[in-house]
This record gives C-alpha cells, sequence and structure tokens, in this order.
C-alpha cells in the first residue's frame, strides 16, 4: 500500500509537470509556424529555416516522450482533468 499512496501523494506534482510539457508543446507548434512563415516571406534562409524545422523536430519527440511518459504515472481521476488537443483524454489512455 505505500506505493500506491505515495502515487496519489505525487499526483497533483505530476498533474502540473504534465500540464507544464503540454503547454510547452503549444508553444512548439507556434514556433514551427512561426518558422514556416518566415521562411516563405524570405525572413529566414531556405537552409537555416530547415535546420530550425529539424530542431523543433527533435525538440517535439523529446517533449512527446516525456508527456507520454508522465501520462502512465498520472494517477486515475487526474487524467480526466488533462485536457489535450482540445478533447479529454480518458483513463484507460496511456
Amino acid at each position: 500500500m505505500p506505493a500506491t499512496s505515495q502515487r496519489v501523494k505525487e499526483g497533483p506534482r505530476i498533474v502540473t509537470l504534465l500540464t507544464f510539457f503540454v503547454h510547452a508543446r503549444g508553444s512548439l507548434h507556434e514556433l514551427e509556424t512561426q518558422t514556416l512563415i518566415a521562411k516563405s516571406l524570405g525572413y529566414v534562409a531556405e537552409s537555416e529555416g530547415t535546420k530550425l524545422e529539424e530542431l523543433l523536430a527533435e525538440t517535439g519527440r523529446m517533449l512527446n516522450g516525456l508527456i507520454s511518459s508522465m501520462r502512465g504515472k498520472t494517477p486515475g481521476p487526474a487524467r480526466f482533468r488533462l485536457a489535450d488537443d482540445w478533447r479529454l483524454k480518458t483513463a484507460t489512455s496511456p
């Protein structure tokens, strides 16, 4: 039982961290959009824009990995409070 109670105690911290990571991913998508616009308007050279896109993609993969690993640690009811992609996730989704 101690492991279960410890997991419940850590729940709010995990939810706060997970919310932060989801918001960070939204900011990353904004940067992707701004990079595409800058490239199309000629503010950024094609090669520099491609480098930026690669860095953003790598950062996105890392964020997605963090989000996926944190979701597995979230206690039951807290999963319902996490809105991602404008829909609520169910308790059965990892």
